[in-house]
């Protein structure tokens, strides 16, 4: 990837819960590291479950030209079209999944392959138990306090993702000009046009080791999403996948 490759930036949130606030704090930390005005523009999926607070949202990124919406869904809407070409259809949430598909699609589309993909979400807007997931070592070994509470736990894992894969852009994107993605942790991502323009949908249902053990059954199917493409992509086995943080090839 060249070094005047342009950004994308693509974003799932889920409109529950703290959604304002963890909004509002990536949109400010994308401004503030100055991503904001290098980035060609932002593409959101936006699940909701309130048509309110969608309508609600609308309003609020009514300033921000470089900011659009991708799709908007209701959660209860089911079965779930994920896919074009083959069209496929699953009965089940497949969370920032779903906005990783659509963002493919999207690249698919985009005339030079010249362009690289920022990819996060709304990182802990249904407040899930991080300390039970085995990752959580890794931000005590940060210096999150072992005897945090879970509201302390959450702030500290979402800054630390924010920082790593938002603050520190520039980094990511010198990386790229050498290495076909960055995954740091909890699908918080970089790849280059190049790897998302190579991806085949059957081949990476039948091939990724993610999505072959849990079809489409929940979220998990693009759990670790850059790692399993590019596995099925090199034909490279890279061990323990739930253990690869900070990892780029």
């Amino acid at each position: 990837m060249e070094k005047s490759a342009n950004i994308y930036i693509f974003y799932h949130l889920f409109l529950v819960e703290r959604w304002r606030d963890i909004w509002h704090y990536h949109l400010q930390k994308m401004i503030d590291s100055e991503l904001y005005d290098k980035c060609e523009e932002i593409k959101l999926g936006v699940v909701y479950k309130n048509i309110e607070e969608l309508e609600e949202f609308k309003s609020i990124i009514e300033d921000y030209k470089k900011v659009s919406i991708l799709y908007t869904r209701d959660y209860d809407n089911l079965p779930v079209k994920i896919w074009s070409e083959p069209e496929k259809k699953v009965k089940a949430q497949l969370g920032e999944g779903e906005s990783i598909l659509k963002m493919i699609e999207y690249a698919k589309t985009i005339d030079n392959d010249q362009f690289c993909c920022l990819f996060f979400h709304s990182k802990g807007v249904t407040k899930p138990n991080n300390k039970r997931r085995s990752q959580i070592t890794h931000f005590y070994n940060k210096g999150l306090p072992e005897s945090a509470d879970a509201e302390e736990t959450q702030h500290f894992i979402l800054e630390d993702m924010t920082e790593e894969t938002v603050v520190k852009w520039s980094e990511k994107i010198a990386l790229l000009e050498n290495h076909s993605f960055y995954y740091y942790i909890w699908n918080f991502f970089w790849v280059t046009g190049t790897m998302l323009k190579n991806f085949d949908f059957k081949t990476f249902n039948k091939k990724g080791e993610f999505p072959r053990k849990y079809k489409f059954r929940d979220r998990h199917h693009t759990a670790i999403f850059p790692i399993n493409l590019y596995q099925v992509q090199s034909k490279k086995d890279v061990g323990d996948l739930r253990k690869l943080i900070g990892f780029y090839e």
